[in-house]
């Protein structure tokens, strides 16, 4: 794993919390984590539309606190709450236990979120951009998002083009 402190070290670990699985298909699972960094990458473009006005690195994207936290319990991060800490320890604990007949599976999963959080980010697949994940069949982040498309477990949402400001500052 990448140190916590790092920002591949918080999306890593924001990944084994919030995606869906492990699964028997590790192809998707990456998928759906590079999405996953999608949305982290498009925010930190915007990041006083998502919270964090003045954030210039991805864990204080991740850490966003305005509007109400945007990923449950990481607004502390790297200290997260017990249940978060107990999740992602049982996923990193099944890996390393060579008896455990998840173990490969686990293994990929845990491998899907490294390369997502150390490789760079895949080409966005939205024109518009994701902006949003929540899980399968979960309500919306509402407001102007829409759908985009459900991948793995969870569904990405976009916003309308021209949604951003002309004036609103680029990084």
């Amino acid at each position: 794993m990448p140190i916590s402190t790092t920002d591949a070290g918080a999306m890593a670990n924001l990944f084994l919390n919030e995606a869906a699985g492990p699964h028997k298909e590790a192809t998707l699972t990456l998928k759906a984590m590079g999405w996953m960094r999608c949305v982290l990458e498009n925010r930190l473009r915007h990041p006083g539309m998502f919270g964090a006005p003045g954030a210039t690195t991805l864990t204080q994207i991740i850490k966003a606190a305005g509007f109400g936290v945007q990923f449950a319990g990481f607004n502390t991060y790297p200290t997260l709450p017990a249940s978060i800490q107990a999740n992602i320890d049982a996923k990193l604990s099944i890996t390393a236990d060579l008896s455990d007949p998840r173990q490969a599976r686990y293994l990929a999963f845990v491998k899907a979120a490294i390369t997502a959080a150390t490789q760079p980010a895949p080409a966005d697949p939205c024109p518009t951009g994701l902006y949003f994940w929540r899980t399968a069949g979960a309500s919306g982040p509402g407001g102007k998002s829409s759908l985009y498309q459900s991948l793995d477990g969870n569904d990405f949402y976009t916003l309308p083009a021209g949604f951003f400001p002309a004036s609103h500052k680029r990084r």
